[in-house]
């Protein structure tokens, strides 16, 4: 505030003072200078500047102790208002009643001009002088009123033939026409005619101290001390009380520099009773200058006690209090100013533009921008003002939350740079810095900050904005440290809950890329600590929420759920959005589905509710509401291929292969992803189609070409190139090399994994004959802890049982070739809880013919009656001894499969049977719908950043906002409560349905309009309604109706289990 006022009222140079120092600033002082010497108050070019004259001259151009009215009185005249009878045209009137009339007429026009003039009507007043000096030209009454009227109507060149004809016709008729006649002059700039014509007057009037006054006031003016020191000397000469000579002499002294004599010259002016209040003001403001504010602040007091109306006094008095920063007083003699200046208004501005900046310097910015308006109202405003002005609307912008308003309102302040606002510059930057926090541009409100650091100490509340917008940008460049930003934040405003929230959300982020549940407990830690602090608020419930949902701790997640629902000033899309996953996770379907219902109702643009949705349909095999929902995905987003994926995904888990691989081919026309072409390759992979899936293969990896895929590329292009008709063996020894450098390979296949690479060659070493190295291999391929949990293995590991029953069953046929018969039949035992119909049929039979040669009868009878029961045509065919029995339990019809010729075995003295090892392509399981850990609802882990208020008086953690102390221990937010929730009781279980606490606009997702939507997502979305058609419900396998009956058949496998010495049974 103290450079506000220097930079409005800077002290000039002495010698210079009077030409730059405005003549508003200044109270003129020459009491008993003629009455028309206020002319100079109607120049304000030349004459203003100077600082010689009174401001009381302003007032009314007739000083009321030197003139009683406005007509011209010569000395003697005072009473009669008439010139004396000798004055020459006169004279031809005293004869005769005619002569005598016409001189009652004119003096009654003279009266009548006279009362005029003091109503102020000063151009009826000239018709009456004018009709005077028509008839007598040279009447000096009328021509020195005349004069007057052209004076005060500011027309001072109209005077000037009267008055110069008055000091030509009657020289000596009153010494005041020239003091008018100067002034004049001094109206139209011409100082030097001005100074020439009050000497004529002097020379006439050697003693009249007023023209020597009224000279030596112009010599100020034109900075001629000297000559000025030598006239107001001459006046004291002859009259030593005259206070508006010491008033003039001590202008003189100011203006040559000797403020220490002015000061004392000024003191004789205040003993004079009609100069004291002048000189008391002009003593205070030269006191104020030379910054001796307590001498000063005397003379004001002084003052003041002899007018207490004084606005200037005032004014001066509060810009001393404000030097001395009491901010108080100076408001009220501010107000006081504002009060005794309602006339004139030539202090009301600047006062209004102190008390503006007071206010602003006591963060009252409401008051500011009150008081800047009333200056505005008075229309005495300031430009400084407007500068003023511009920095308080933008800290208003940030009190009513307009955030980017202020932005642009503090980077024009800070681009201009004005010297009004320098001491609030390093302000700016940090108001400027909170608005870049409070939207969530943390690296702008650090950049301003640390600016702010470079010139002055940033405060607490600026202090907290840096730590916290530090935090969020270090969270995940280097967590730790982000950590410890929080923490010292929470240290400076422990009341605040939001360094613990960050805290909290770091720590997620370190339990998801760590996949440490540790951290996500430390999480939980710190929001249980801000919902101490503060339990009304509804999204501290919700963030531990997410963090007991990362914990799978469901339960008690779907209870802070429903406790920030209910605690919501509003329905959160996202509050049910995340109880829905909650609900999904522990197969609360029902529940789940009616939380994305809700989702959909509140916020009909979040499309993805609808996956949600779907997926929970299709998990309570409501296949029809999964297609409708999934459909209504794509029309929402028709032109996002994840949406299609979505969709292919959907497909193929309800086995449409050819529909879902239809989609992922849209997903790709839409844009190409790895995920699509990789979910494609799986599709030809369900239908055998290895050509096409090692394209997409390849496809994929040209957008992203990965160690991964690559490896798969490989072992794919091995198996189609080992099947060479013409030379398999050469083929195999060929494709068991490559497999075996694809065995150093340090990363595994998407699709084909390590196990696959020893599955292969094993069956390639087992065509090559070398059934111990074959052994080899496949014991490779089943890990040890895999075989021995395998009948404990889940159902969500059953590919891996497949894919181990087939390894034991190749095992099995490594042992037969080599007539370890005990051994085949172990391992075959191994897999017989993990095959059903058919394949257990195959599998049965061929344990019973394993028996049959280790000669245990009884065990191979009951092996193969319980074959016939699962595969009677098989078994019926080997009863019949007929040609080629195969017995091909897996991968029988697989097109890689079919190139690989079938081997002849004959077991023991059994009947030969056609085998072949298990092999093919990985199996491509659909894609899970189940609910997980997923990532969609840690994405709702958001903080909304609430910086503290720089601009706010704290007082032991208080805000004082004028005089009174509000706490701010927890700053609420405002619930709302339903009006019928009172009448109803509460329901204690957790999963009780949001739909009794809060009212919808309806229970059903809005429905979207088809029309808005391209033509190209048509053949995905028509994909939905040909897997519907196609849909067949499940149908059991009916065993084929034998060609013998039961009793032949079980005297053939009776017959056939019976040892016989000679058997000539040929192959």
């Amino acid at each position: 505030l103290n450079n506000i006022n220097k930079t409005r009222y800077k002290s000039v140079g002495r010698q210079a003072r009077y030409k730059n120092q405005s003549f508003e600033f200044r109270r003129k002082f020459t009491p008993r200078v003629h009455k028309s010497f206020t002319c100079y108050q109607d120049v304000p070019n030349y004459f203003r500047k100077n600082r010689s004259f009174s401001v009381e001259k302003s007032r009314k151009y007739v000083p009321e102790p030197r003139r009683n009215n406005a007509s011209f009185r010569g000395k003697g005249m005072a009473y009669t208002g008439k010139f004396p009878v000798s004055c020459g045209a006169t004279g031809e009137f005293d004869n005769g009643k005619e002569n005598k009339h016409k001189r009652e007429v004119m003096q009654a026009w003279l009266e009548r001009g006279s009362s005029e003039m003091k109503l102020g009507r000063f151009d009826a007043a000239l018709e009456c002088f004018k009709k005077v000096t028509r008839e007598e030209p040279n009447n000096p009454e009328s021509l020195y009123n005349k004069a007057l009227c052209f004076m005060k109507k500011g027309q001072h060149k109209k005077a000037i033939p009267d008055l110069l004809s008055l000091t030509r016709d009657h020289p000596i008729i009153n010494r005041e026409v020239y003091v008018s006649l100067a002034m004049c002059f001094v109206a139209t700039g011409d100082y030097t005619t001005a100074v020439r014509q009050i000497s004529r007057g002097l020379l006439k009037f050697p003693k009249y101290v007023e023209g020597y006054i009224t000279r030596g006031q112009l010599y100020n003016s034109q900075q001629k001390w000297d000559k000025a020191i030598q006239d107001f000397y001459k006046a004291l000469s002859f009259n030593g009380s005259e206070g508006g000579a010491y008033m003039g002499l001590a202008e003189s002294l100011v203006g040559m520099g000797d403020i220490r004599n002015a000061v004392k010259i000024l003191e004789q002016a205040i003993s004079c009773e009609k100069t004291c209040v002048q000189a008391l003001m002009r003593r205070a403001h030269l006191l104020f200058d030379e910054k001796e504010y307590l001498k000063a602040l005397r003379d004001l007091d002084c003052l003041l006690e002899v007018d207490d109306k004084h606005a200037e006094a005032y004014y001066y008095k509060a810009l001393i209090l404000l030097c001395q920063e009491n901010l108080n007083d100076a408001m009220l003699c501010l107000e006081q100013v504002i009060k005794h200046d309602s006339f004139e208004k030539k202090f009301t501005g600047p006062a209004l533009y102190n008390l503006g900046a007071i206010k602003i310097k006591q963060k009252d910015f409401y008051g500011a921008i009150y008081t800047f308006k009333r200056a505005t109202d008075l229309e005495v405003g300031l430009k400084e003002q407007q500068v003023l002005k511009g920095y308080v609307e933008a800290i208003l912008s940030l009190i009513k939350r307009k955030f980017k308003d202020a932005i642009t309102l503090l980077t024009r302040i800070i681009k201009k740079k004005h010297p009004l606002l320098k001491e609030y510059i390093g302000n700016c930057y940090s108001y400027r810095g909170y608005a870049y926090a409070a939207i969530d541009n943390h690296e702008k409100a650090v950049k301003d900050l640390q600016h702010v650091t470079k010139t002055q100490e940033l405060d607490n509340a600026s202090t907290y904005n840096y730590l916290i917008s530090q935090g969020v940008l270090l969270s995940h460049k280097d967590p730790q440290s982000a950590l410890e930003c929080f923490s010292k934040a929470s240290e400076l405003f422990p009341k605040n809950v939001e360094p613990f929230c960050y805290q909290a959300k770091v720590q997620v982020f370190l339990a998801s890329e760590k996949n440490e549940l540790k951290f996500a407990e430390k999480a939980k830690s710190n929001l249980d600590k801000a919902i101490e602090m503060r339990d009304s608020e509804s999204e501290l419930y919700f963030l531990r929420g997410l963090c007991l949902y990362y914990l799978e701790r469901d339960s008690d997640a779907i209870e802070d759920f429903e406790t920030a629902i209910d605690k919501a000033e509003d329905n959160m899309a996202y509050h049910f959005l995340c109880r829905g996953f909650c609900y999904a996770r522990v197969k609360m379907f029902k529940e789940a589905i009616q939380d994305f219902t809700i989702v959909l109702q509140l916020d009909e643009n979040y499309s993805d509710a609808y996956y949600y949705r779907g997926r929970c349909a299709l998990l309570l095999d409501d296949t029809s509401l999964a297609f409708s929902d999934f459909k209504k995905l794509i029309l929402a987003k028709p032109e996002e291929a994840t949406v299609h994926i979505y969709a292919g995904n959907l497909l193929m888990a309800t086995g449409s292969i050819e529909d879902a691989c239809k989609a992922y081919k849209n997903a790709n026309s839409y844009k190409q992803t790895v995920e699509a072409y990789i979910q494609q390759a799986k599709c030809y992979f369900l239908t055998n189609n290895v050509n096409e899936a090692l394209e997409e293969l390849k496809n994929a990896y040209e957008i992203e070409p990965t160690p991964e895929l690559l490896f798969d590329i490989e072992v794919l292009s091995i198996l189609l190139s080992s099947h060479n008709k013409e030379d398999l063996k050469k083929a195999l020894v060929k494709s068991n090399s490559k497999l075996t450098k694809m065995l150093k390979s340090e990363t595994e296949g998407l699709i084909f994994k390590m196990k696959h690479v020893h599955w292969y060659k094993g069956v390639f070493f087992f065509y090559l004959g070398q059934f111990q190295k074959a052994q080899a291999e496949l014991k490779q391929a089943m890990d040890k802890k895999e075989r021995l949990n395998l009948l404990k293995s889940s159902k969500a590991d059953r590919r891996f049982e497949e894919d181990n029953a087939e390894v034991l069953y190749n095992l099995a046929l490594c042992y037969l070739m080599t007539d370890y018969y005990e051994a085949a039949s172990m391992h075959l035992y191994e897999i017989m809880g993990l095959v059903k119909g058919k394949v257990k049929g195959k599998v049965l039979l061929l344990l019973g013919l394993l028996h049959i040669s280790l000669e245990q009868s009884e065990e191979a009878k009951e092996l193969i009656t319980e074959a016939y029961k699962y595969d009677n045509k098989l078994v019926s065919k080997y009863i019949e001894k007929k040609d080629e029995v195969k017995i091909l339990p897996f991968h029988s019809d697989s097109s890689l499969v079919s190139e690989f010729p079938l081997i002849k075995v004959e077991i023991g003295n059994a009947h030969c049977v056609m085998i072949k090892p298990a092999f093919g392509l990985p199996k491509v399981l659909p894609p899970s719908m189940d609910f997980g850990k997923e990532k969609e609802i840690l994405l709702h882990f958001k903080v909304k950043c609430k910086p503290e208020a720089p601009w706010l008086n704290r007082v032991k953690g208080a805000i004082q906002f004028t005089d009174e102390i509000q706490d701010i221990i927890s700053e609420p937010i405002t619930e709302t409560e339903n009006s019928e929730k009172n009448s109803e009781t509460e329901e204690s279980e957790v999963f009780t349905s949001a739909f009794d606490k809060r009212q919808y606009h309806s229970a059903v997702a809005l429905q979207r309009g088809d029309s808005e939507h391209p033509r190209n997502t048509e053949p995905t979305t028509e994909l939905f309604e040909e897997a519907m058609k196609k849909k067949e419900s499940y149908q059991e396998e009916y065993l084929e109706e034998p060609d013998m009956s039961e009793e032949e058949i079980a005297r053939r496998i009776d017959a056939m289990c019976t040892p016989f010495e000679d058997d000539d049974d040929d192959c």
